[in-house]
C-alpha cells in the first residue's frame, strides 16, 4: 500500500554520509513501520538485510561483546548469508528496544561507519528504555509513521484519479467545483475503517465491516496485554481506565476538554497524569493542549493542565465507541454522530504531519484547532454538517486579524477574502493550499544551514 512516509525515506536515504544518520521510525504498534522499511529496502536498495531482534536472540551476545560497527556488519553478513555493502544495502533493526546495546551501537555507526544506511523501528520505544540506558543522543535522526491518512485511503482504494485532478486545480478552479460525491462516501468508510493497516487491507480484500471490526478488536487487545506487559498492575488499572474514557471524553457537550471526573468520579489531575503519559509516549493517545493567547511561539502560551486527548486512529476510535456500520449507509449521519466527535477526530490526524496542535479558548468561545505554518498562526473551525456558524472563529477573527481563517466541513471548497471553507474530503489539501494562501516569509533557509555551519566549524 502507497504510504507518504517513502518520500521522507528518499530524502534521508540520498544525503550526503557526512549529513545522514541511523534513522529511527517511531509509531504505535501496527501502524506499518515494519512493511514501510521492508518495501522501502525492496525498492531503493540491491537488498537488505532484515533484523527482527524479538525473533534473533542469538544476535544479542554480538553487541554484549562489541560497539565496533566494522565486526558489527561481518557478524550480521555471516548470520543474513548476504553481503553488507555501504550505498547497496538496507540494514534493518526492527524492536531495537530489546536490545538496548543495539541501539546504543547506532551512535558508533554514525560516528565511525556513516556510509552505512541503517533503519530502525521499536514497539513503545520511549516505555522500554529504562534508567540509565544509553541513548543515541544526536547520533540519530527520527521519522513518526501515523495511521494511513485519508489520502492514502484513497489511493488504497483506487481513486487516486480525484487526487490528480484536484491537485492539479488552481484556487479559482477549486471554488467552481461541485461536490464530490465519491469523495465524501469514501469518507464515511474511512470513519468507520480508519488507517491502520491491516483493517484496511481487510476493507480492500473483503468489503466486509464484520471482519474490519474484528480486526479493530485484535488491535485494541494487543494494546490491552501492553497496557499489563510494560506497567505495573496499579498503573496498568489506570492506563486502561483513562483509554476506556476516550469516546466519552470527545463526544461530551458541555466541556470540551480532558475531564478526570469521567475517567473515575472523584479524581484529580495527579491521579491520572502518569497513565496519560504512558499512552501519550505509546502513540496510542495525542495529546492537544490549549492556547488562550494566540501568539507565537505557540507553545509558550500552552496551558499544560488544559487539553484533549485524542485516539491514535479514526478506525479504533468508531470500534471504542461501538459505532453501528450501517450509519455509512445514513447519508451524513455518521459525521454528526457523537457530537461531532469523529470529525474531530479525523481532522486532529489530517493535522499531525503539519506540526504540534493546540486549540485555542476564552470565555465561551473555542476554535477547534490552531496551527503554525510558514510563522503564521492559522485557525480552524471544524463542523460536522453542512451549516456553519462560526462564532468563536469569528471573535478570533475580531481580536486577532490573522491573515487566513479555515473553516472544514461537508460544504463545497469556497476561498473568499481570506476565509477558507475545505471540505472535509479534501483536507489533504491543506498543505499544498496553504503555499498558495500565505505570504510566505524569505527565511533565506540556504544562506542560514551555511551560517550555522560556518559558526559550528569556528566554534568546535
Amino acid at each position: 500500500m502507497y504510504r507518504e512516509i517513502m518520500k521522507k525515506l528518499n530524502i534521508w536515504k540520498n544525503k550526503p554520509d557526512n549529513d545522514r544518520s541511523p534513522l529511527i521510525i517511531q509509531g504505535a504498534r501496527q501502524v506499518g513501520k515494519t512493511y514501510v522499511m521492508q518495501k522501502f529496502g525492496e525498492e531503493n536498495f540491491e537488498n537488505y538485510v532484515y533484523i527482527n531482534f524479538e525473533d534473533s536472540q542469538d544476535l544479542y551476545d554480538i553487541f554484549d561483546e562489541t560497539l565496533d560497527p566494522k565486526k558489527i556488519i561481518d557478524y550480521l553478513s555471516i548470520y543474513s548469508s548476504k553481503p553488507i555493502i555501504p550505498g547497496k544495502t538496507l540494514i534493518i533493526f526492527d524492536e531495537i528496544q530489546s536490545v538496548p546495546r543495539a541501539l546504543t551501537s547506532l551512535k558508533y555507526f554514525n560516528e565511525k561507519a556513516p556510509e552505512y544506511h541503517i533503519c530502525c523501528a521499536g514497539s513503545l520505544l520511549g516505555i522500554h528504555l529504562k534508567p540509565g540506558t544509553s541513548f543515541p543522543v544526536g547520533k540519530v535522526e527520527f521519522l513518526d509513521l501515523h495511521p494511513m491518512s485519508f489520502k492514502e485511503f484513497i489511493i488504497a482504494n483506487k481513486f487516486e484519479r480525484y487526487i490528480d485532478y484536484l491537485e492539479g486545480l488552481s484556487i479559482d478552479e477549486l471554488n467552481n467545483i461541485p461536490n464530490i460525491d465519491d469523495l465524501k462516501y469514501l469518507l464515511r468508510i474511512y470513519f468507520y475503517v480508519g488507517g491502520m493497516p491491516k483493517p484496511v487491507q481487510v476493507w480492500i480484500d473483503t468489503k466486509d465491516f464484520s471482519k474490519v471490526k474484528e480486526e479493530h478488536n485484535k488491535i485494541v487487545q494487543s494494546y490491552l496485554n501492553d497496557f499489563s506487559k510494560y506497567s505495573d498492575y496499579a498503573t496498568c488499572l489506570k492506563i486502561r481506565q483513562v483509554w476506556n474514557s476516550i469516546p466519552e471524553q470527545l463526544s461530551k457537550e458541555n466541556s470540551s476538554k480532558f475531564v478526570f471526573g469521567l475517567v473515575k468520579k472523584g479524581s484529580r489531575a495527579k491521579d491520572y497524569e502518569l497513565a496519560i503519559q504512558w499512552l501519550v509516549d505509546a502513540a496510542l493517545l495525542t495529546k492537544v493542549n490549549a492556547v488562550q493567547t494566540a501568539k507565537l511561539p505557540l507553545s509558550a502560551y500552552a496551558e499544560m493542565d488544559i487539553f484533549k486527548l485524542y485516539c491514535l486512529d479514526i478506525g479504533l476510535l468508531s470500534y471504542l465507541s461501538d459505532i453501528d456500520s450501517r450509519l455509512i449507509l445514513s447519508s451524513d449521519k455518521l459525521f454528526n454522530e457523537y457530537n461531532g466527535a469523529l470529525t474531530e477526530q479525523f481532522i486532529m490526524q489530517e493535522l499531525r504531519e503539519l506540526g504540534t496542535t493546540f486549540y485555542w479558548t476564552e470565555k465561551n468561545y473555542e476554535v477547534d484547532f490552531i496551527i503554525k505554518q510558514y510563522n503564521k498562526i492559522i485557525p480552524i473551525e471544524v463542523k460536522a454538517g453542512t451549516v456553519v456558524k462560526t462564532k468563536s472563529l469569528d471573535y478570533y477573527n475580531k481580536k486577532y486579524s490573522p491573515e487566513l481563517r479555515i473553516k472544514s466541513s461537508l460544504r463545497g471548497f469556497d476561498y473568499n477574502s481570506g476565509v477558507l471553507n475545505l471540505p472535509l474530503y479534501m483536507f489533504w489539501l491543506l498543505p499544498s493550499l496553504l503555499k498558495s494562501l500565505i505570504e510566505i516569509d524569505d527565511f533565506e533557509d540556504e544562506k542560514l544551514k551555511q551560517f550555522i555551519k560556518e559558526m559550528n566549524i569556528k566554534f568546535t
